[in-house]
């Protein structure tokens, strides 16, 4: 605010006025990029749901948080692409019980959906087990009061999982979850 002020100020000189000045814009940018970011990210999400995140348009990674794991955007080898230069997120498990990615945030009240699709490519020479967790804003941190699903992904299997919204509904075991 002061370099602002410094920067209007008639009685500087305009060498001194013009390093207010860019004492005033140069933080003001910094502060700002991160706020134009995140509006960007919500408008997209709305603009966007019920899909979660695309990869094969950009990064889409404002609402993922990594667990014990790396993760990339990356081009899909043409064998396991549908379309040329199809990209995806590449997720890198570094060890640890719940190795993994989180969808925080995600878009509320799912009620008029029929499924969750989740489209997965196991590139590697082995199994991969995959567990899907979804939990709603009651959830009370217990592993019975939330959705849990291991999928086993075969070796070089690229597959689109279609879970019913119902059966995750249905998830927690004294109650159903919020779908809203």
């Amino acid at each position: 605010g002061l370099a602002g002020l410094a920067a209007l100020d008639a009685k500087a000189s305009t060498r001194q006025r013009l390093a207010a000045a860019v004492y005033c814009v140069v933080p003001t940018w910094f502060l700002a990029v991160p706020a134009v970011e995140c509006v960007a990210a919500y408008l997209r999400r709305a603009a966007e749901f019920p899909v979660l995140a695309d990869f094969s348009r950009g990064d889409d990674r404002y609402f993922i948080e990594t667990v014990q794991s790396l993760i990339e955007r990356d081009e899909l080898p043409e064998r396991w692409s549908n379309v040329p230069g199809e990209y995806a997120l590449r997720v890198m498990f570094m060890g640890g019980p719940y190795a993994g990615v989180d969808f925080v945030e995600p878009m509320a009240d799912w009620t008029a959906h029929r499924e969750m699709a989740v489209d997965l490519l196991n590139p590697s020479s082995e199994s991969l087990s995959i567990v899907l967790r979804v939990h709603d804003t009651r959830h009370d941190h217990r592993y019975e009061d939330r959705y849990n699903r291991t999928f086993v992904l075969a070796p070089e299997e690229r597959t689109t999982l279609a879970i019913p919204l119902e059966e995750i509904r249905r998830g927690p075991r004294d109650r159903y979850l919020d779908m809203t």
